[in-house]
């Protein structure tokens, strides 16, 4: 498989996005690609030159989408799940909204009702955890 992430963190998005559309034509979309996907979009909105907040925050809400429409055809897959609450925390940074961290967080419980998977387990206390500090950082700035 084809370094995807790689190009995205070097900020080379069009590639990246011709190099997935490529072996999507070759071979059968899957969990992996839609992950892909998603963390190039929100790759896109972190890293990216010269652009404003607003423009930002709408290509976060892209990744989001992207994560929701992957989440219907990968239901329990932890990774899309991850990169989805990383998505959250990425929108929440950037908004002091939480209602996609809530979401993916939401969705990673159901998850691990249905698969038992004690690694889905460990990433809801992970990202709790991380994003809790996340809102005592905030907190801290506005009180400070």
């Amino acid at each position: 498989m084809a370094d995807f992430t790689g190009l995205g963190n070097l900020g080379h998005f069009e590639k990246a996005e011709t190099e997935i559309k490529l072996y999507e034509h070759d071979f059968r979309p899957d969990g992996a690609i839609s992950r892909f996907k998603i963390i190039l979009t929100m790759e896109r909105a972190i890293k990216s030159h010269g652009i404003m907040k607003e423009d930002r925050i709408k290509i976060l809400e892209m990744a989001k989408e992207q994560a929701v429409a992957a989440l219907y055809h990968f239901q329990d897959n932890k990774h899309i799940l991850r990169t989805y609450c990383d998505v959250g925390i990425e929108y929440y940074k950037k908004t002091a909204n939480n209602t996609i961290f809530n979401d993916a967080i939401q969705k990673l419980r159901e998850a691990e009702s249905r698969a038992y998977d004690p690694d889905i387990t460990e990433l809801i206390v992970k990202y709790e955890r991380k994003f809790a500090l996340l809102e005592t950082d905030a907190i801290e700035i506005v009180e400070g």
